[in-house]
């Protein structure tokens, strides 16, 4: 009985260690996640305030035409 308990008390800084090892890894995936997600939110963002540039600077620019006619 007391080679099992001092086994086990031996095994438990690892297996804690383990458990650490793991909670960090799984954060560091939730958090790549989350930066992903507002990466691609602020690049959706973007691209539609591009378009919306391009739009309203062809409709200035056609707009300006027409009245030099």
């Amino acid at each position: 009985n007391n080679v099992i308990f001092s086994t086990l008390d031996a095994w438990k800084p690892v297996l804690q260690q383990a458990k650490d090892i793991s909670r960090h890894v799984s954060n560091t995936g939730v958090n790549a996640a989350r930066v992903f997600e507002q990466n691609s939110r602020q690049i959706a963002s973007d691209v539609k305030d591009a378009a919306n540039s391009n739009v309203n600077a062809s409709t200035t620019s056609t707009t300006k035409d027409s009245t030099h006619h």
